[in-house]
């Protein structure tokens, strides 16, 4: 039996297996011993389809346990085997040591791989439809079971979607595919934001982030436009000053882009929410507590105009510029528009020194290079490479390159954690791990310090924040370091973070003169409440 992985499938065929799943799980549960014809032939009705179809329902799940076993798969004729065995090898060794893993990269990904470990040996590649095709021919059980599967529909378990995202009775992290997270965060209502929001704020002030910057790009058409006043809302209970980067996504699925359509806007009314947030929220004096973004999704997810009209709006209201960039859709871009990302963002005026980009973790040496010239700064998040199994970003090269880097965390879809004191350890011990094949050496570790700090400043296009002087914001943190964590560290405190790691929350947390966090409590909250409310609204959503 062979069919697609779940972000190969049509989402209308894959909520229809998800409603097959939950029917024919609770169908079993209550009937764990044999079955009577009549007790089928109900399920059939509650299914709308036909007894003999209800019965070999029950059989796929019994053998296979999981939501892929039920999407409704079209047959078609064996394709023939033309290739020799050596290439053949190559393929099935490909996909058996970097594809069938929870974490496995994109399809394009594969075929890249499979193509170069061919020509390395001086063999012709294969098709990506060749490659795809051998995919296809593993058994469905099997790439279930090597992907994790195998018990997420087996006990359904309400989740918190966006703080973290997990799947399956024992609450095994999920990568990062699209096709499953996408579609529960079209669900999510605006309570589930605010609280989501609430509850990543707070992970970050505990851990010395006084400033923070989000993407929110999900706009469920059920959730309403006030996503990114909840989260001011969220940010003023914490006294956390934040920038809000309003997201969108104006493609439709059928023209290419990867977010489920209860998600798309128009540019008309992407545009006018971003106008009427930034006449709302946006303040740009010194000091201030609130700030708005423009920031379109993707290039791959949005139309041209969208980024035209967005970098027009922006520099009009003289407000920063955000995107995502260089974490596998160029070759997507390159396709539709005869040029790879950057070239394309440069291209619509979506670059420059009040632009930012998130990831960048494929482009070469040249992108990057263009990048440096116009001022275009990058937002590195070093952490969803261990869930996610993409590329380590090249921050030698980078550095090398006179490129303005900010260190962020991601966010809760590919990172499951909201700590940047955290970040600044991965990021410095993933670029070591990396040292020996890169063409520029590693920063030092206070350098790393400084991408969490001024660095991200200068993202934001900030002067008042990000570090410790005369006339600037006073934001800060504070670690006792007497403790046996820190023995033989304290001479060097500024690599200390980068280096050793700090493994706990701070001691004391200051944002705008203001003590928000210290002796592990929220000063002026209560965090049990807060916790209890979040998890309510968040139990709310089910995978």
């Amino acid at each position: 039996m062979t069919g697609p992985f779940p972000d190969e499938v049509d989402e209308a065929l894959w909520d229809e297996a998800c409603r097959r799943a939950e029917a024919v799980r609770e169908f079993l549960k209550h009937r764990p011993g044999k079955m009577t014809t009549a007790d089928v032939t109900l399920l059939a009705t509650e299914l709308e389809t036909s007894r003999a179809t209800a019965y070999r329902l029950i059989k796929l799940f019994r053998t296979g346990g999981t939501v892929m076993s039920l999407v409704d798969r079209k047959r078609g004729p064996e394709g023939h085997r033309a290739l020799d065995d050596r290439r053949e090898e190559i393929i099935r060794t490909t996909i058996n040591r970097y594809y069938l893993t929870r974490n496995r990269p994109a399809l394009s990904q594969l075929v890249r791989d499979v193509q170069t470990n061919c020509m390395s040996v001086g063999l012709k590649p294969p098709h990506r439809r060749t490659i795809k095709a051998r995919l296809e021919d593993i058994d469905l059980q099997k790439r279930a079971k090597r992907r994790g599967e195998t018990e997420i529909m087996k006990q359904t378990q309400a989740v918190p979607a966006l703080p973290i995202l997990l799947s399956g009775s024992n609450a095994r992290p999920v990568a990062r595919p699209e096709r499953l997270i996408y579609p529960i965060f079209s669900r999510l209502t605006e309570d589930c934001f605010y609280h989501a929001s609430l509850t990543a704020m707070a992970e970050l002030v505990k851990h010395g982030c006084t400033t923070a910057f989000d993407h929110q790009y999900c706009f469920p058409q059920h959730a309403g436009k006030r996503l990114i006043d909840r989260q001011f809302e969220a940010a003023d209970l914490l006294g956390m000053r934040f920038h809000a980067g309003r997201g969108g996504n104006t493609l439709p699925k059928s023209e290419g882009s990867t977010i489920p359509d209860a998600m798309l806007e128009t540019t008309d009314e992407f545009i006018a929410d971003c106008a009427r947030l930034i006449d709302t929220y946006h303040d740009a004096d010194p000091f201030s507590m609130r700030q708005v973004v423009v920031a379109p999704c993707q290039p791959v997810n949005c139309y041209r105009e969208t980024f035209v009209e967005s970098a027009a709006l922006a520099r009009d209201r003289g407000v920063q510029l955000h995107t995502h960039v260089g974490e596998g859709e160029s070759p997507v871009v390159e396709a539709r528009h005869g040029m790879r990302t950057v070239d394309y963002c440069a291209e619509l005026g979506f670059a420059g020194p009040d632009t930012f980009y998130a990831h960048c973790w494929e482009l070469t040496h040249d992108e990057l290079r263009t990048m440096a010239a116009s001022g275009t700064g990058v937002a590195h998040c070093p952490e969803p490479v261990y869930l996610v199994g993409a590329e380590v970003t090249d921050i030698p090269a980078m550095s090398a390159f006179g490129l303005r880097v900010g260190l962020g965390c991601d966010g809760a879809a590919s990172n499951d954690n909201s700590n940047l004191m955290h970040c600044v350890h991965s990021a410095y011990m993933l670029q070591c791990l990396k040292a020996s094949t890169r063409a520029h050496p590693v920063p030092p570790p206070v350098d790393f310090l400084d991408y969490a700090t001024a660095g991200g400043a200068a993202l934001l296009g900030r002067r008042d924040i990000g570090r410790l002087a005369r006339g600037m914001a006073a934001d800060l943190f504070a670690i006792d370091t007497r403790r046996m964590d820190f023995v033989g560290t304290r001479h060097d405190p500024l690599s200390l973070i980068a280096k050793v790691g700090i493994g706990m929350p701070t001691d004391m947390t200051m944002i705008n003169g203001r003590i928000v966090w210290a002796r592990g409590e929220f000063i002026g909250l209560d965090e049990a409440r807060l916790f209890a409310e979040a998890e309510a609204a968040l139990a709310t959503v089910e995978l």
